[in-house]
């Protein structure tokens, strides 16, 4: 049996509730919640420049080398980093043991990297990008977000920098999932949860397969 197989694919942006909603949809049908975030420095520790070049670069990279640099940059090796994580995702849910099914939920999901595992994979599949306003006004209430931009030479220009390429994401993946017939909804401020959680659960079939 493949490894991805009865696994559910939540993808999309930074800051556009993956989380929030991968935890509801856990407690609504008893899943097990893989967490690409969660993971994505211990793949980086272990990543080569044969295997994985840009999360080796991007490993050995500061904060300023990071945020401080042109959008365009910044936002290729995002997406590069991304879809070299793929790779040891897949391989952390081969490597699960039997259970409930598997909800993995992170920006490593791109759809382009979901699709490439076969039409299955994608119709359990769905993505979330967050609004601009939707984004900036989260990211600027998580203190991990400051202190993170503190650590630059220049803190307010890193955080539009990191603002700027994460809207450039949000673009991406709506753009890959378009061509990849894969469904994708934009999060915007106010819109409450439970409605984002039963989009996402009507999406994935798991209403259906209850």
């Amino acid at each position: 049996m493949a490894e991805h197989a009865g696994a559910y694919f939540l993808g999309g942006s930074p800051c556009a509730g993956k989380s929030t909603v991968a935890a509801l949809l856990a407690t609504e049908y008893g899943l097990r919640v893989y967490s690409c975030d969660a993971a994505f420095e211990r793949h980086a520790a272990s990543a080569t420049e044969s295997r994985s070049p840009t999360l080796a670069r991007l490993r050995r990279m500061n904060w300023d080398a990071i945020f401080l640099r042109p959008l365009g940059p910044m936002t290729r090796d995002a997406v590069l980093a991304c879809a070299e994580a793929f790779a040891f995702a897949v391989a952390d849910l081969a490597a699960l043991p039997p259970g409930p099914p598997v909800l993995a939920e992170g920006m490593t999901l791109l759809p382009a990297c979901v699709a490439s595992l076969g039409p299955a994979a994608l119709a359990r599949a769905a993505w979330l990008v967050p609004a601009p306003g939707f984004q900036r006004a989260h990211y600027a209430r998580r203190p991990w977000a400051r202190a993170v931009v503190g650590r630059t030479a220049d803190p307010t220009v890193a955080f539009e920098n990191w603002m700027r390429r994460d809207e450039a994401s949000a673009r991406l993946v709506r753009a890959q999932a378009r061509r990849v017939g894969a469904p994708v909804r934009v999060v915007r401020e106010g819109e409450p949860v439970d409605v984002v959680a039963a989009w996402v659960a009507a999406r994935l079939g798991l209403g259906a397969e209850r």
